[in-house]
């Protein structure tokens, strides 16, 4: 029973993912104002470092759904 419940599939809105990027947005802005040692690391990455992570990060935002067609 523990481990049906745990092999089960998640199921996400399209708002709930969209607010889920939203927030996280929103916190790393916070995060790269507020703590100044963050704010140096992140100015000091070149633009195509966070191009390749967002590429990275947004590859299961895109993959199709095997059930539907």
């Amino acid at each position: 029973m523990i481990k049906e419940r745990f092999q089960r599939k998640i199921k996400m809105t399209v708002l709930q993912r969209q607010s889920i990027i939203i927030i996280t947005m929103l916190v790393t802005l916070l995060a790269v104002t507020n703590w100044q040692r963050l704010y140096n690391d992140a100015s000091e990455a070149r633009w195509y470092v966070y191009l390749i992570l967002i590429a990275i990060a947004s590859i299961p935002l895109f993959r199709k759904n095997s059930k539907h067609p």
